[in-house]
């Protein structure tokens, strides 16, 4: 009687045994499952808000400071008449006698925009300078930076071509000396240099046109304060214009 008891005993512990792991095993598996689905979700959510990101990332872009060469043409003239009425008042405030600024325009690296070629003479220890000659271009901000100086001024400033070759011509007693001026990389470099002989019978203009070269016409100004005057003057023509002012409507800017 007491096996047959214990045999029943054990048959319930075993029945209670395998529905205890059938149970056990189906909460597994739907924790499993759970946490498969949770782990997708989580995959899927992130690669979402990585590619909203990473699509957000690649169409910001950041806004281009530089000017283009349209927005530096409506500036340079500006710019330009600044620079020159800054090179007249730094004159004017210490010198005793007339100024005398002449200026031409030149687009050197040929982008579209010109340059500013500037001389003016000026006194030192009571002694007149003459030829200062300074080369402006005009940057991103509309600001007029030197891009070059040469000393002292020549005889005449000439070209070859419509752009991208400024010529400096220089007299010498024995020889005339063309400077061929390049703007590379925000500098004026000499390119290349030709030399003439001379003597008495010697034309300048002839010795430019041997070397391909013609006169660039350009503006002077002459005077001081209220008495200023400045001509339009073409060495190739022979035409001259006379205006009051500085003669920036030569160039087509307003006075």
């Amino acid at each position: 009687m007491k096996r047959v008891i214990a045999l029943s005993c054990l048959a319930a512990v075993l029945l209670a045994g395998c529905g205890k792991n059938e149970s056990g095993g189906s909460s597994k598996k739907k924790t499993e499952t759970t946490t498969a689905a949770e782990t997708t979700e989580a995959e899927t959510t992130a690669e979402v808000t990585t590619a909203e990101i990473t699509t957000e990332a690649e169409t910001t872009t950041e806004p281009d400071s530089s000017a283009s060469a349209g927005d530096r043409e409506t500036m340079y003239p500006e710019a330009y008449k600044n620079m020159i009425q800054e090179k007249y008042d730094m004159l004017a405030d210490y010198q005793t006698g007339e100024i005398r600024i002449s200026y031409t325009l030149y687009d050197m690296d040929a982008d579209g925009v010109p340059e500013l070629v500037l001389s003016y003479d000026e006194e030192y220890m009571e002694e007149k300078i003459e030829g200062n000659l300074g080369m402006y271009a005009c940057d991103e901000n509309g600001e007029a930076q030197e891009v070059g100086y040469f000393g002292p001024n020549p005889a005449a400033w000439g070209c070859t071509s419509d752009a991208g070759d400024l010529a400096l011509i220089y007299e010498m007693p024995d020889y005339i000396g063309i400077h061929h001026l390049v703007l590379s990389d925000g500098s004026v470099g000499i390119d290349d240099t030709a030399e003439f002989d001379r003597d008495e019978n010697t034309v300048t203009k002839d010795v430019m046109a041997e070397g391909d070269c013609k006169y660039l016409p350009y503006v002077s100004i002459v005077g001081k304060d209220d008495d200023i005057k400045s001509s339009y003057i073409d060495p190739n023509t022979g035409k001259t214009e006379e205006k009051d002012g500085f003669g920036f409507e030569f160039f087509g800017w307003e006075a």
